[in-house]
């Protein structure tokens, strides 16, 4: 049996699990969640409102290797899927500086160090 391709590409990056708080501007609204997980291609959300897949999204989040300031990124919603009451929603970061792609590098690298 083959395995299915669907999201092979998007999932090339090393990615970590984390729990942090994120705030996401779509379509007029703000919405308070919880990242997931989170790689220098974009993170999985898991949020109390669905978000339109294919809506632009303005997502704002800190790290720790930086003292918590925070980050604002724009972002496009790959996919949503209805977990329980929740939505899983999969952002694709657009345009990432070379600046916060080491950033957020940084973050995987010192997470995997210290599991």
């Amino acid at each position: 049996m083959t395995q299915p391709t669907f999201d092979i590409n998007k999932r090339n990056a090393e990615r970590v699990s984390t729990e942090r708080p994120i705030c996401m501007k779509a379509d007029q609204q703000t919405i308070s969640a919880k990242m997931i997980d989170l790689s220098i291609i974009g993170t999985g959300v898991l949020s109390e409102t669905p978000i339109q897949e294919g809506s632009e999204i303005q997502i704002t989040f800190g790290l720790p290797n930086i003292n918590n300031k925070e980050i604002i990124l724009c972002g496009i919603a790959a996919r949503t899927a209805q977990v329980r009451h929740q939505y899983l929603i999969g952002i694709q970061f657009k345009d990432l500086s070379n600046y916060l792609q080491s950033v957020i590098n940084d973050f995987i690298r010192k997470h995997h160090h210290h599991q």
